[in-house]
């Protein structure tokens, strides 16, 4: 009778287990027992990366390479890409006209705003989206969004439940610089904060920045250090992941999301 059914290891790095530990690991392989180590059981659990045990595995664990040669993935997210383009523009123009005249009256200004994020290899792109702040939102300078922000309008929160205020971001699709699908971009005042803070996080900008990713499903809103640590768990392990799949899982939560009203 089997006194355990699998065994965890622990260990950051695997170079330093011992011959004896081994043997011993590969008998209880042989008795039927599962040997995996805490990184892969979080990976499988959690559907996210470890970064505190990533370590000296992580560019052995980020075969980013692979991706420019999987023609058929490409072809999808890029298909995927044309479509969500086409029908968030359409939308974008449909709404525009309604947006605009509730503006008037709930939030006084500029029906758009332009910002420069990060995109793919740390390059600077302009995003554009419906205002859904005050004016005066950045007038202390700038600061990340959060649950419960006092800056958003009362407008400006519809907005963005429904992820009415991503449609102009639209565009950036179209034009290549962003994905449908992938890391969500942010500005490079916070990218340099966090960059000396986390380390790896750069490695988020080996792909597009998307409108909705794995990390904004499954995580939601970073206002701080630890969920944007957190929040890199799930982006890397998309990077790593990234299959027809697991781009239709994200697309049906998002969808989720915005038909039941769980905003951000």
């Amino acid at each position: 009778k089997k006194l355990m059914d699998i065994v965890i290891i622990m260990d950051k790095d695997q170079a330093t287990i011992s011959n004896s530990l081994n043997t011993t690991l590969v008998k209880a392989i042989g008795n039927g027992i599962q040997v995996k180590t805490y990184f892969k059981l979080y990976e499988e659990v959690k559907e996210a990366i470890p970064l505190q045990f990533a370590g000296n595995q992580f560019y052995s664990i980020l075969p980013i390479s692979k991706y420019n040669h999987n023609y058929f993935y490409l072809l999808w997210h890029n298909l995927v890409d044309i479509i969500a383009s086409i029908l968030g523009l359409s939308m974008m123009m449909l709404l525009s006209p309604i947006i605009l005249f509730l503006n008037i009256f709930f939030k006084k200004g500029p029906l758009f705003y332009k910002q420069y994020r990060v995109g793919k290899g740390g390059k600077e792109i302009e995003i554009i989206k419906f205002r859904s702040m005050i004016v005066e939102a950045e007038e202390h300078g700038a600061k990340m969004s959060m649950k419960g922000d006092l800056r958003v309008t009362s407008f400006g929160k519809i907005l963005r439940n429904l992820r009415i205020d991503e449609l102009p971001q639209f565009w950036s699709v179209l034009k290549g610089e962003m994905s449908f699908i992938g890391p969500r971009p942010e500005r490079k005042i916070f990218i340099d904060q966090l960059i000396h803070s986390i380390p790896l996080y750069d490695s988020r900008h080996l792909i597009k920045p998307g409108i909705t990713g794995w990390a904004q499903v499954k995580y939601g809103y970073g206002e701080n250090i630890e969920d944007s640590c957190k929040k890199l768990e799930y982006d890397l392990y998309y990077i790593n992941n990234r299959s027809v799949t697991l781009d239709i899982r994200i697309i049906f939560k998002t969808i989720n999301t915005v038909v039941f009203y769980k905003g951000r």
